[in-house]
């Protein structure tokens, strides 16, 4: 009697740490990166999802640029600077959007729309010698 206790113990505790495992891979796989909205729907966005947005332009320009040393090797890679060039574009299209819809609500920090992050972005890709600002024609 004993023995057929601990056996079915050994069963349950088997079954729910086989169901966590089968539950949580499932929901690392469903994880997607974050994706750019079409420039004709950033007029359709909430001060959060305009700051959603900034953050992804921000971070995809970041990572481009990263996957090179220094600013010449970047500008000898063609498809890279058109990247940059189209994320610049975005770039400047969401904040016109977002402006134009939300005014100086974009300058106000809140829990969504973290201003010093967006900065912090900014100064880092201006340091590695890309003024998103400029938009489209940034000079690289």
């Amino acid at each position: 009697m004993k023995k057929n206790f601990i056996s079915y113990q050994i069963l349950i505790v088997s079954a729910i740490l086989i169901s966590l495992n089968i539950g949580c891979s499932k929901k690392n796989d469903n994880k997607k990166s974050p994706a750019l909205v079409p420039i004709e729907n950033f007029s359709k966005l909430d001060i959060c999802g305009c700051n959603k947005q900034a953050n992804i332009i921000l971070d995809e320009s970041l990572v481009i640029r990263k996957k090179f040393a220094d600013k010449k090797t970047f500008k000898k890679n063609k498809n890279s600077v058109t990247q940059i060039r189209s994320y610049a574009k975005n770039w400047t299209k969401l904040k016109q959007a977002c402006f134009r819809k939300h005014g100086s609500k974009m300058w106000m920090d809140s829990e969504c729309n973290n201003l010093k992050i967006i900065e912090e972005k900014k100064d880092m890709l201006f340091n590695m010698g890309i003024q998103i600002d400029q938009g489209e024609k940034v000079k690289l």
